[in-house]
């Protein structure tokens, strides 16, 4: 979207007169302005035809000024770009400015009057179009209808003098911004973590799990539960000959958010490299963390982590054709949610095994994110989501029209409407001969006596 459009994908605000260091926001203008924190997906219709972006919005660490990054598509040229800026309190009109820029060489100014359920802001943008400058003029109008459903429209809209036709976007949040507190703890996590892995430290590692705490990982055919069954992983993990003593892991978390009071659920990316430098593996995390009751510590509840194993490379991997028996799947004393993922588990199943994305995607909730080993990313939101499906279950996919089973060995409630969930799962020709099998550890949202996917986070087996 380009930013003069940003102005319309986006809205943001930032400051005409900016000096590096905003004043302070009042309170009504921040718990307005703060509607617009998140992952939001963007739909305009330009010229008969829809245009998609997406744009997330976070406040900087001391809360008193906007951020955001997106990307699309330039609403005059059709070239794809990035956008980025910044919205700020300027004390001397009494309004949140906004100003911006894309990645083609656009920029854009704003100010904003934010109060109530409509707000209203006069732009001015600039963009490059064949090698010239065009400026373009309009008054953007914001009416929220939730606080997960907004429009932008651009009116009295002007290019270079001449008079353009109103345009309205149309916002739907996708997933909520991260928690800067979440982060914080998730990260001092992961510090203890490498450290205690670079001294191979075992014990220490296994004291970074809850004592009930699961890991779900792409080394191990079965989850590993409780303190005593992690620690020996952990040192067989480090037993002469299984890796590089000198090696190094690191990981990125690219979201957190608290899930409930005192549960963090966090995805992020890692990779393991070698003493000369070369990264030997990468992979992506799906984590949940439990914190103590004053938030200064967070423990693993749920580790469900997996090498990366592009698609293409599924069908050529060598696995057991027959023999591999999955294990039978645990009684879960809670009934009622048994019940609930049992159900779920089925219909997910049953659209996997007929290639039906649209089926496997209503199973997620709409701002639910999927991880999985053989897709390069994490998809956040249902539109993606399915977009992620049509590539990794139809077609030419090793996956497509073949039999998916999982069983469930794990699963219990957070809260009243959070749930967790982790067991294993295989995919076979219809002939049990078995194309791949791995892990799974999920979160699960209830609502309506149903549980759907918060986050999906499964890979393949890969020792």
């Amino acid at each position: 979207m380009k930013f003069i459009r940003m102005a319309t994908t986006l809205f943001l605000v930032l400051f005409p007169k900016v000096s590096v260091t905003a004043q302070q926001m009042p309170t009504e203008v921040h718990e307005n302005l703060g509607k617009l924190v998140g992952t939001w997906q963007v739909k305009t219709t330009i010229d008969n035809k829809p245009v998609t972006e997406t744009v997330t919005l976070e406040w900087s660490s001391d809360q008193n000024t906007l951020r955001y990054d997106g990307k699309g598509k330039n609403f005059q040229t059709g070239e794809s770009e990035t956008f980025s800026g910044i919205l700020g309190w300027d004390g001397t009109q009494k309004l949140v400015v906004e100003r911006g820029f894309n990645s083609l060489g656009g920029t854009m100014t704003a100010t904003l009057a934010v109060k109530g359920n409509t707000w209203k802001s006069p732009t001015k943008s600039t963009d490059i179009v064949n090698g010239k400058i065009t400026t373009e003029t309009s008054d953007r109008i914001f009416k929220w209808k939730s606080d997960d459903q907004w429009s932008l429209m651009h009116t009295n809209q002007r290019i270079n003098g001449k008079t353009e036709q109103d345009r309205i976007s149309v916002f739907r949040k996708i997933r909520n911004s991260s928690d800067p507190a979440a982060k914080r703890l998730v990260r001092d996590e992961i510090e203890r973590f490498k450290s205690c892995w670079k001294e191979s430290n075992a014990e220490l590692l296994a004291q970074e799990f809850s004592h009930d705490g699961i890991r779900a990982i792409n080394t191990r055919t079965l989850p590993i539960v409780g303190h005593e069954a992690i620690q020996k992983s952990f040192e067989e993990g480090f037993s002469a000959g299984q890796r590089d003593e000198n090696a190094t892991i690191d990981a990125k978390v690219i979201h957190a958010e608290f899930i409930t009071d005192k549960h963090i659920m966090a995805d992020g990316t890692w990779w393991l490299t070698e003493a000369d430098g070369t990264v030997s593996r990468t992979g992506k995390w799906g984590n949940i963390w439990v914190v103590n009751d004053d938030h200064t510590n967070a423990k693993l509840l749920m580790e469900s982590a997996y090498a990366d194993l592009p698609l293409e490379k599924v069908a050529d991997r060598k696995v057991p054709k027959r023999g591999h028996a999955l294990p039978a799947a645990a009684e879960i004393q809670d009934a009622e949610l048994a019940g609930m993922i049992q159900r779920h588990v089925k219909r997910y199943m049953a659209g996997a095994s007929t290639a039906d994305s649209k089926k496997i995607a209503r199973e997620f909730t709409t701002d639910g994110i999927r991880i999985v080993s053989e897709m390069p990313r994490a998809y956040r939101g249902r539109p993606a989501i399915f977009r992620s499906l049509k590539i990794a279950n139809e077609g030419s996919s090793p996956y497509a029209n073949r039999k998916l089973e999982v069983v469930v060995l794990n699963a219990r409630r957070l809260d009243s409407h959070i749930a967790i969930a982790n067991g294993v799962w295989q995919v076979t020709e219809k002939d049990g001969s078995i194309i791949d099998f791995g892990q799974w550890g999920n979160v699960l949202e209830i609502k309506g006596g149903e549980a759907k996917l918060l986050l999906e986070s499964a890979g393949s087996y890969e020792p």
